[in-house]
């Protein structure tokens, strides 16, 4: 970190990863459709290489409440996973996945306490994700394939917090925007998949504490959850008995939680209970199905829908 002057601080840092492991793994089948008892066995290692820059630059003011303050991450994440998979020690096939994910994200964060009463927030994020996955396949008969994936996204988010202090009761009210655009395109079948998400997400909280000895919380926020690049990329890990059918047109899921808690301290005594209640739509669920050669093919798809809720108490003395 360096202190440029009594209001300005910037800090850096590199950080790079190099993770090598090697697997071998025989698996036994028995009771399989059409087929004798046997032994499978995949040879393979992953190469993990990672590098990651970081900036943080932030200027307070007179007020220490008061400041900017500015990120910026770049991440370079290389993985290479080669295998050979044979049956009972007679080859079937080589394959090499190569996926590559290259990050750039930028937030802006200000802060102002306008008095004891009033304090507020505002920001902005954007992030620009790349991700390439290549699948390089060649069989007995020395036959190859090679099939290519390309994922682009770019996430843009501003939001505004307030605080605010009324003696005994202390409100948090926040808004949060994102506009998510995102391109994925398979170049072995040339489909292209363009989605745009707008969304806005609230929040408030609420803390009341009658006397010094009791508090009581309630809260409620909206968030958001996204497919990962498992969800959308058609090109995994597969053999003859397991294939990976991915989404790219995968919706995000969303959930409305609500929470309530209370707090008694008095003396060496003290008591808390706690309710939680969630609702998440347009869930991504896993299906699984076996085929008629007794393949099993996973996908994924925005079918569900759960409630989730609790209650927790806890008695100290």
């Amino acid at each position: 970190m360096f202190f440029i002057d009594k209001t300005n601080t910037l800090s850096v840092d590199l950080d790079y990863t190099d993770d090598f492991h090697s697997f071998y793994n025989n698996t036994f089948y028995t009771n399989v459709t059409n087929n004798s008892d046997f032994i499978y066995t995949r040879n393979s290692f992953h190469d993990h290489k990672t590098v990651n820059y970081t900036l943080n630059y932030r200027r307070n003011f007179k007020n220490k409440n008061h400041y900017i303050e500015v990120d910026y991450q770049y991440s370079d994440n290389d993985n290479f996973l080669p295998a050979k998979d044979f049956e009972d020690a007679i080859f079937l096939f080589e394959e090499e996945r190569i996926n590559k994910n290259k990050l750039n994200a930028l937030a802006l964060d200000y802060a102002l306490h306008l008095n004891d009463k009033l304090k507020l927030e505002t920001g902005f994020a954007w992030n620009a994700r790349n991700l390439e996955s290549a699948y390089f396949l060649k069989n007995t008969q020395n036959q190859e394939s090679l099939d290519t994936f390309i994922y682009d996204e770019n996430l843009l988010g501003v939001y505004a917090l307030s605080t605010l202090n009324f003696n005994k009761l202390n409100l948090q009210i926040g808004l949060r925007y994102e506009s998510l655009k995102s391109k994925s395109e398979n170049l072995t079948s040339l489909e292209t998949t363009n989605l745009t998400f707008s969304n806005f997400f609230p929040s408030i909280h609420a803390s009341y504490t009658p006397d010094e000895n009791q508090t009581i919380n309630i809260g409620f926020s909206r968030r958001i959850s996204r497919p990962n690049f498992r969800h959308i990329n058609p090109f995994q890990a597969r053999n003859q008995y397991f294939e990976w059918i991915a989404n790219p047109s995968l919706q995000p899921e969303f959930s409305n939680n609500l929470e309530t808690n209370y707090q008694l301290n008095k003396g060496v005594f003290n008591f808390s209970t706690s309710f939680f209640y969630r609702y998440r739509a347009d869930v991504i669920e896993r299906l699984q199905e076996i085929d008629n050669n007794g393949v099993l093919k996973i996908s994924f798809d925005n079918i569900g829908e759960k409630h989730s809720y609790g209650i927790e108490a806890s008695v100290g003395y």
